[in-house]
């Protein structure tokens, strides 16, 4: 993957920016955000790109939502799925996730987590930083 993408650029997006340039060092990343405001703002190094319809001008755009709000997380999931967008799983490698748990599209497993064996961690779902 060349470029990736990260819906949300406050606190939680710059935590999964961390993690997925772990995961994926190759990657430029870039953050998507629906303010007008933070358009090309750099975060960490990471430009702000522009909003959803600007994943409209990339071939199967892969992206991590980074919000905590879940309510506001499943829309934007809805219209990612509607944009054919595949969602990306920020996984720090610091987390311990048995080789038995099962880990949905687009989750994000903060560092130290630990994951047991038989979990089954949902589409989207946050586990956030040290979390058993």
């Amino acid at each position: 993957m060349d470029e990736g993408f990260i819906f949300g650029c406050s606190a939680q997006g710059r935590v999964a920016l961390s993690i997925l340039r772990l995961q994926h060092p190759k990657t430029t990343w870039f953050f998507i955000d629906e303010n007008p405001e933070m358009l090309n703002k750099s975060i960490n190094g990471a430009r702000v790109a522009g909003g959803l319809d600007f994943l409209l001008t990339k071939k199967k755009p892969g992206m991590h939502i980074a919000l905590g709000n879940p309510l506001v997380k499943r829309k934007i999931v809805q219209r990612c799925t509607a944009l054919q967008v595949e969602l990306i799983q920020a996984i720090h490698p610091s987390a311990v996730i048995a080789a038995e748990a099962t880990i949905g599209a687009g989750a994000f497993i903060g560092a130290g987590a630990i994951i047991n064996t038989d979990a089954v961690i949902g589409d989207y779902t946050l586990i956030n930083t040290g979390v058993i």
